[in-house]
């Protein structure tokens, strides 16, 4: 089979593509003469200017032969008296249009053609070729050479349109014939004349309705009033003109009045206990209420028939059954589409709103993606399409839901029929299903070309809601598939600004509701019940309408609704749906400590690169609770991802990063194959040259940390690769070094051997690695010197900018005592230095308490009074403390908290001697803890530096604490501490947060909470039990 795209960089550069902006895409520079009245039915082609023909030939190949691409020969300017247009089409190859300007066509100007086509460079590997012409070529020369060219060319297929068969394509296209001939010539030609809409007059009828009412507007206030007077002594005669009324006020537009009128029908039928009429009555309500998003309203018709127990035939109650179960499916949400297609399974042919209801329940099935529901009913939903009047909105929607489900006439049939045998509006609205079902099929440009042309059709018959919607879901197309185009005049934005200022309102199936903005509404300010309905009619609607960007909306409002409800697994669905990457990882932090049950989607690696981003990002955010036969599976997707190493589309986010991620959070559940796998594609991106970024690194070297902890066979290639990476780039090494270090340990050897030679050279992130790992820290000496001394508090300049004072302190283990205790004076000296912001004051503090275990005895009591001293609030105030900073600034500061007393804290902590200084320590921190609601990491990381003795704290009150850094510390106290409380310890090991269960897997050794650990839902957790028995 052909290629459905094609890619015409190469090689095809003279072939400009042929869109809305192209100058053949504008009006013809002049109209044809009118056709004379006496004329027989035939355009007259003759009277066409070459440039108004060039323009006609780019009108067939778009909007005739429904090209979803097209291009042209040769720029304006070029000296020809001729076109070649290439038209693409879905699953078959490109065709050739040639047209040259000739006044009398013969059969040497057509075996030239073919000639000039088969011997030339034949473009797009095309096989089929449409001459055209405006001469008339019913000759029999003409015809016998057609003959001999197609039987000399049998692999090619060449056809030939002169007057009359280009009369008969544009017979039924009164609107390319009035532009192209003028409406007269259009008049006495199309078959059907497809009148425009008279706007004006819809604003001065609006007005008006507005002002009065419907009622009074349409002159039917006094049939109304004598409506309700006779009913009160004829229900029978009365509900006759309800019906009259409600006719005429469907008939003018204003359907949510004309649905008022015929509840008063259906009443006054029931008065007059005719019931079967009063039931359809009923039925066409529920059906009227479905259709503008109010279940609630369709289920009250139902309520009231129970209520009265209403008694009516079989085929009316079959159909009451139907529709109820589709409103209760939409308003109650505790009908599944299964217990709905029970319900329409049951409706016999024949039955009233039988129509509505299979139709209804397709474009449910449809929006919820479940096209089994249409397929494995493929022939009763045949049926009832086929029963359908022709032409008809329920005919036209039942067709769409069954070809986008692959039943009965398919997309790739209809296509070429939907502007010659659809109502305008109808047309409309195929068109844009034809281009929602080829974004499902990832065939972007034909789905764009599909939305254009329902665009054109919609804008002429004045559904504008539908065209601004249809021109963000091209909006959506371009940025989601990579092919949108730098800011332009012509934007989708400022076009949809000009329609709003043109004329609100109007749609291809309109409701009198406005569906979004209500699910908006109760989005804000509705309970969860009636939010979630006007959401999920929005969806539905969205569906319908082929509003692919109104779909994604209401996937991401779903998705907001379910964390709302605390249902976040709902949420992630439809999250992933929406393409909603930045919400994943919110809504991920909801998830219960349970085992979370997301495989991937079976072919996912042939899906869009949007939902492939989403799936990959969804699965790193969700990896740690995945069953590990999941996580695999996920694994075997990502790597193939990265296998196939597909470049990135212009302007979207990488499937190839999101993989990355992927892998990197999955890793710990890895086959060794799998892990082999990814460390042979990753190896090569190591080859850069120094100080390079690739967006890949951060999860490249998460990967390789986890390949050396979890696959003992693969450790010695991993920690080569992160050797070499830590070599490669600082933010490389920042990664390896903050995160990795128990990793490299676990290799001294090789480390000493690819780190040394480098370090001995003054690299500093060597040096870090060779004290880190406690490996060769002479060596690192170089690297020390050439960071000391520091320079004294607001020294700095752009020549000799501010070091990284955590990294002296690390590298001081490398040089002498005295070195170290200068350095120690000068962090000191720069965390009192008022002038410089809180934040690098706290960067001091944190060096010295690196720096503490280093210093000599006299050295550590001498600055542990002073680090005791900002633990009390003594040194705070910085000069950053005021920045101004207004609740109503686009642009805030946000340099950390101003108070220094944690980092003081840990400081003094590190420095601090068991006894009497602990002592002090431990007070003050429960001091901060009581009357502060700061920085408890930095406080909890202070705690943790001194002895259990020191710490006068129990860990039974501190494991119910509100915050999961306090239950932390209370599962490092309970740990240290001798005959422990069990059930404190129990407590502990079922936290509902992963840090502390996993501090718990480390250091907890009573076997019972190891046993309990190991079933742990998520693998960070049950991983650790293990590594610490060993």
């Amino acid at each position: 089979m052909a290629k459905a795209r094609y890619d015409v960089n190469v090689g095809e550069s003279d072939w400009e593509q042929l869109d809305d902006s192209h100058r053949l895409s504008e009006p013809p520079p002049e109209v044809a003469r009118a056709l004379p009245t006496t004329a027989p039915l035939t355009l007259p082609t003759e009277y066409l200017s070459w440039e108004s023909f060039e323009h006609l030939v780019a009108a067939v190949v778009r909007e005739v032969e429904g090209a979803f691409e097209a291009r042209v020969y040769g720029r304006r300017g070029q000296k020809q008296q001729g076109i070649d247009v290439v038209g693409f089409f879905d699953d078959e190859k490109a065709r050739v249009y040639q047209a040259k300007d000739y006044k009398n066509y013969t059969a040497a100007n057509l075996e030239k053609a073919v000639k000039d086509f088969t011997t030339g460079n034949r473009p797009f590997e095309s096989e089929h070729l449409i001459v055209m012409t405006t001469a008339d070529v019913s000759d029999t020369k003409i015809d016998n050479k057609l003959h001999a060219l197609r039987k000399a060319n049998q692999q090619l297929k060449i056809d030939l349109w002169g007057r009359q068969q280009l009369s008969d394509k544009l017979a039924t296209h009164s609107r390319i014939v009035t532009r192209f001939f003028g409406p007269e010539t259009a008049r006495a030609f199309c078959r059907v004349l497809e009148q425009p809409s008279i706007t004006t007059e819809t604003v001065a009828i609006a007005s008006d309705a507005m002002v009065r009412g419907p009622v009074e507007h349409l002159g039917l206030q006094e049939d109304l009033e004598a409506a309700r007077e006779l009913r009160k002594e004829q229900p029978a005669q009365a509900a006759q003109d309800f019906q009259r009324l409600a006719d005429a006020l469907d008939a003018a537009g204003f359907v949510a009045h004309a649905l008022q009128i015929r509840r008063a029908q259906a009443a006054a039928l029931h008065e007059a206990q005719d019931t079967a009429a009063a039931v359809a009555v009923d039925l066409q309500v529920m059906a009227g209420e479905l259709e503008t998003g109010e279940p609630g309203l369709a289920l009250t018709v139902i309520r009231r028939l129970e209520a009265t127990e209403t008694e009516a035939p079989d085929p009316l109650v079959r159909a009451i059954g139907a529709l109820g179960a589709l409103a209760s499916y939409e308003h109650d949400h505790d009908i599944s589409l299964d217990e709905v297609a029970q319900a329409v399974d049951a409706l016999e042919e024949g039955d009233p709103s039988r129509a509505s209801a299979f139709m209804m329940f397709a474009e449910y099935a449809v929006a919820e993606g479940r096209l089994d529901f249409i397929t494995d009913r493929a022939e009763q939903f045949e049926t009832v399409a086929q029963a359908a009047r022709p032409g008809s909105q329920e005919h036209a929607r039942l067709r769409a839901c069954l070809a986008d489900a692959g039943v009965g006439e398919l997309w790739e049939d209809l296509q070429y029929t939907l502007r010659t045998t659809w109502p305008p509006k109808l047309a409309a609205l195929l068109l844009a299903r034809l281009g929602r079902h080829l974004v499902q099929r990832q065939k972007a440009p034909a789905a764009l070309s599909r939305y254009t042309d329902a665009i054109a059709l919609a804008t002429e018959e004045g559904a504008i809601d539908d065209v601004v919607n249809w021109l963000q879901t091209q909006d959506l197309i371009r940025i989601r598939f990579g092919l949108a185009q730098p800011s332009s005049i012509n934007e989708g934005y400022r076009r949809i600004l000009t329609l709003r200022a043109a004329g609100d309102g109007g749609s291809v199936l309109p409701t009198g509701v406005r569906i979004r903005e209500r699910a908006l509404s109760r989005m804000q300010r509705g309970g969860l019940a009636d939010a979630a309905q006007a959401v999920g009619a929005y969806r539905s609607r969205s569906t319908v309408t082929a509003d692919w960007s109104g779909e994604q909306e209401a996937e991401h409002l779903l998705g907001l609704l379910h964390q709302k409800a605390e249902q976040p697994e709902q949420a992630l669905l439809h999250h992933l749906a929406a393409g909603d990457v930045d919400e994943l990882a919110t809504t991920a932090k909801l998830l219960r400590e349970k085992p979370l049950d997301f495989p991937p989607h079976q072919n996912l690696i042939d899906l869009a690169n949007w939902y492939r981003v989403s799936a990959f990002r969804a699965a790193a955010v969700t990896a740690d609770l995945l069953p590990d036969d999941q996580a695999r599976e996920w694994l075997d997707a990502a790597l193939a991802e990265l296998d196939l190493d597909r470049p990135d589309l212009p302007r979207t986010a990488s499937a190839v990063h999101a993989a990355f991620a992927a892998v990197a959070a999955l890793l710990s559940a890895s086959t060794p194959e799998q892990a082999q796998r990814f460390l042979t594609h990753s190896g090569p991106l190591l080859d850069r040259e120094p100080g390079t970024h690739r967006r890949t690194d951060r999860e490249h070297m998460q990967a390789l940390i986890v390949i050396a902890h979890t696959h003992p066979a693969l450790r010695e290639t991993a920690i080569r690769s992160m050797c070499r990476a830590l070599l490669c780039a600082d933010h490389l090494a920042l990664s390896i070094l903050n995160r990795g270090v128990a990793v490299l340990a676990l290799c001294p050897d090789i480390v000493a051997e690819q780190c040394t030679p480098p370090a001995r050279e003054g690299n500093t992130n060597a040096a870090l690695a060779l004290v880190l790992v406690e490996t060769n820290i002479a060596e690192a000496a170089t690297a020390a010197r050439s960071q000391l001394p520091l320079p004294p508090p607001g020294g700095g300049s752009e020549e000799h900018p501010r070091k990284d004072l955590s990294t002296l302190a690390l590298l001081a283990a490398a040089v002498g005592a005295p070195e170290r205790e200068t350095l120690s004076d000068s962090l000191i000296a720069h965390a009192l230095h008022r002038e410089d912001a809180a934040f690098q004051r706290r960067d001091a503090l944190h060096a010295l308490a690196a720096l503490a275990p280093l210093l000599d005895h006299d050295t550590r009591a001498r600055h542990f009074t002073t680090a005791l001293e900002f633990a009390r609030g003594d040194h705070d105030g910085s000069a950053d403390d005021d920045l101004p900073n207004e609740p109503f600034d686009r642009f805030r500061f946000n340099l950390g908290p101003t108070t220094l007393r944690p980092d003081g804290l840990l400081a003094a902590a590190c420095l601090a001697f068991p006894g009497q200084q602990a002592a002090d320590v431990s007070a003050c921190a429960l001091e901060i803890l009581q009357t502060h609601d700061g920085d408890r990491e930095t406080l909890v990381r202070a705690l943790f530096q001194l002895q259990r003795q020191d710490v006068h704290l129990e860990p039974a009150p501190l494991a119910i604490h509100s915050d999961h850094l306090i239950r932390l510390l209370a599962a490092g106290l309970w740990c240290e501490t001798q005959d422990a409380d069990p059930v404190t310890g129990q407590v502990l090991a079922e936290d509902r947060n992963a840090m502390v269960r996993q501090y718990m897997a480390m250091h907890a050794d009573k076997i019972h909470l190891q046993d309990l650990l190991r079933e742990d839902p998520r693998r960070s957790v049950r991983s650790r039990v293990p590594l610490h028995q060993n």
